[in-house]
């Protein structure tokens, strides 16, 4: 059975506004895109905000805490989940901690 999941990409082009170079999207890590779809599922927030960056919902933009000017698209993608799903992302650690 074929479930619909929710995901959040940012354009992560070199120069986001370009209509020169190709298409580059970046999806959100599943904590990340949680945090979002939460946020705008509520319809009541504007703005969430995800460590260095807020999302401002009504304009699809990323936008940096420290630097209003660095601004990247985002988009909002209904997928087709298998049924099983996908591991989270970064779920495993690529350098295991051996306990001493």
């Amino acid at each position: 059975m074929t479930q619909k999941s929710i995901e959040w990409f940012w354009k992560s082009n070199d120069n986001p506004f370009s209509n020169e170079e190709s298409v580059d999207w970046n999806r959100y890590s599943d904590v990340e895109n949680a945090i979002i779809e939460e946020a705008f599922s509520t319809l009541k927030k504007t703005h969430v905000i995800i460590d260095d960056y807020h999302i401002d919902f009504e304009h699809r933009v990323q936008i940096a805490n420290d630097d209003k000017t660095k601004q990247r698209p985002i988009k909002r993608v209904e997928m087709n989940k298998e049924e099983g799903g996908r591991l989270r992302e970064a779920r495993f650690m690529p350098n295991p901690i051996v306990p001493s």
